[in-house]
């Protein structure tokens, strides 16, 4: 599924984690990796002898722009003994225009990079670069938190078509990446449908009702596993009840997932799984990697 990976770089050990995870989905996929980096011009002294002198911006975005494209041949070079086809590329703009933009153009299935990095003094973090990026690529984004291993993917849904298109994605990066994954659904406790009526219910009438939808999401999971998870891949299916982004948070903690997948848009009912919202919220509240799909069909 991940034919050709885009890995944003910006020179720093940080941002250098997304490689070893691109580069084994690269191998397991027989994908090509394209390299990036985008040249910032930000004031710059360089020394001579006996004297200081200051670089205009123009001449630091020519240095800046050289000296991108010599670390991304000494990327190249370094993994040149992989044997995955690797290309880099040297963008000019902002950041995150230039990722999302280059991703489109280059028909990328998939981004790798980390939520932090440092290039001089412009930082990446969720809720700047990253998160535009997230918000804006037209292909799923896999963000990583830290270098550890990925071994448990944790798949959200809410029943929805829109949610579902999480599934492709996440199993293919899991078959990638030899993890095992979770499908998880989350049933609110209450409004579980658009019955105005189910206040006129006595308590075991709406705790039967409540179980009944928690069998059938049950029911909904296992039919999707059948459908769609390769041949192989772990998987299983988990109803919990609760919060939707409080209940997916407190899994990731109990559990130990180490990347959570989820749609940007899906809904349930009159609820909306948006990204602004529950996609938002487990995003800036999850300790672990995120693997975030926007889907390309309209509801």
């Amino acid at each position: 599924m991940f034919k050709r990976i885009l890995i944003p770089l910006d020179g720093s050990e940080l941002a250098e984690r997304s490689l070893p995870v691109a580069l084994q989905i690269a191998q397991a996929q027989a994908s090509e990796l394209i390299i990036m980096r985008v040249p910032l011009a930000e004031k710059m002294m360089t020394s001579y002898p006996a004297e200081y002198s200051l670089l205009w911006p123009e001449q630091s975005l020519q240095l800046s722009q050289k000296m991108s494209a010599d670390y991304l041949q000494q990327m190249l070079a370094q993994h040149e003994s992989t044997g995955i086809p690797m290309r880099a590329m040297v963008v000019n703009g902002d950041v995150a225009g230039g990722i999302v933009d280059t991703a489109a153009e280059e028909e990328a299935d998939l981004i790798v990079m980390t939520t932090h990095g440092y290039s001089g003094l412009t930082r990446w973090v969720l809720g700047s670069i990253t998160e535009r990026v997230l918000r804006e690529a037209h292909c799923p984004v896999l963000a990583i938190r830290d270098g550890q291993p990925l071994k448990h993917l944790l798949i959200t849904l809410d029943g929805s078509y829109l949610a579902e298109a999480a599934l492709a994605p996440g199993f293919s990066l899991a078959q990638a990446l030899k993890s095992r994954v979770t499908l998880l659904q989350v049933v609110p406790e209450k409004g579980l449908l658009d019955w105005g009526q189910i206040e006129k219910l006595d308590a075991k009438k709406e705790s039967e009702i409540h179980a009944e939808v928690i069998d059938n999401a049950y029911l909904h999971l296992e039919e999707l596993v059948n459908q769609h998870a390769p041949r192989g891949l772990a998987v299983k299916v988990e109803v919990a009840s609760g919060s939707p982004a409080a209940t997916i948070l407190d899994y990731i903690e109990r559990h130990q997932a180490d990347v959570a997948v989820m749609a940007t848009h899906g809904r349930t009912g009159l609820r909306r799984w948006v990204y602004g919202s529950i996609t938002e919220k487990v995003m800036r509240g999850a300790t672990c990697s995120m693997l975030i799909v926007r889907p390309h069909f309209q509801e």
